[in-house]
């Protein structure tokens, strides 16, 4: 009879612990993980996204790659609130990322500026030179900023499931809102 009732027991906290992990909330803090422990997904989305990045060699990919791991790897959150509507719900969260923005507005202004430092031997413009530059600078990045997204899940058969996130959300996420 004791060994009925600690299965009965077992299997009940183990069904809490699929309802406590089954909340919007829940939804967005493993979203939001993924990013910081670099899930495959992420680093699939990385890897993704550099190799369709244009003119870039082989070591700029790599270096990309590495710059983001950082990023993500550094990326801070914190839930202000959840609303739920029926099967709607928002959660309105605080993250912290490295601030991305301005450097690359300054690459490029700098860039307009000097344009005769990115030519090759020939006198054209060497992508490779200025995407060199970019990297270095990138790299050199230590200022946050923090952002609000609300970020949006719908219950579907019973579980909340997060919705895409727009443009303005995944720049928010990789620090290059321009705010």
């Amino acid at each position: 009879m004791k060994k009925i009732f600690v299965f009965l027991l077992l299997l009940l906290l183990v069904g809490c612990e699929k309802d406590l992990n089954n909340t919007p909330t829940k939804r967005v803090e493993v979203f939001l993980g993924n990013y910081q422990s670099l899930s495959e997904e992420v680093i699939a989305k990385i890897d993704s996204e550099v190799n369709e990045m244009p003119n870039l060699t082989d070591e700029q990919k790599t270096k990309y790659v590495e710059l983001w791991k950082k990023h993500y790897q550094g990326l801070t959150y914190e839930i202000k609130d959840e609303k739920i509507d029926g099967d709607d719900a928002i959660v309105s969260t605080e993250i912290e990322v490295t601030d991305y923005n301005g450097i690359l507005a300054s690459t490029t202004k700098y860039l307009a500026e000097n344009p005769t430092l990115f030519q090759d031997e020939l006198g054209n413009y060497s992508f490779t030179m200025f995407n060199d530059y970019k990297l270095d600078e990138l790299s050199k990045a230590e200022d946050k900023v923090k952002y609000t997204i609300d970020f949006r899940v719908k219950k579907i058969n019973k579980k909340w499931i997060l919705q895409d996130l727009n443009d303005e959300e995944y720049l928010k996420i990789s620090g290059m809102y321009e705010y």
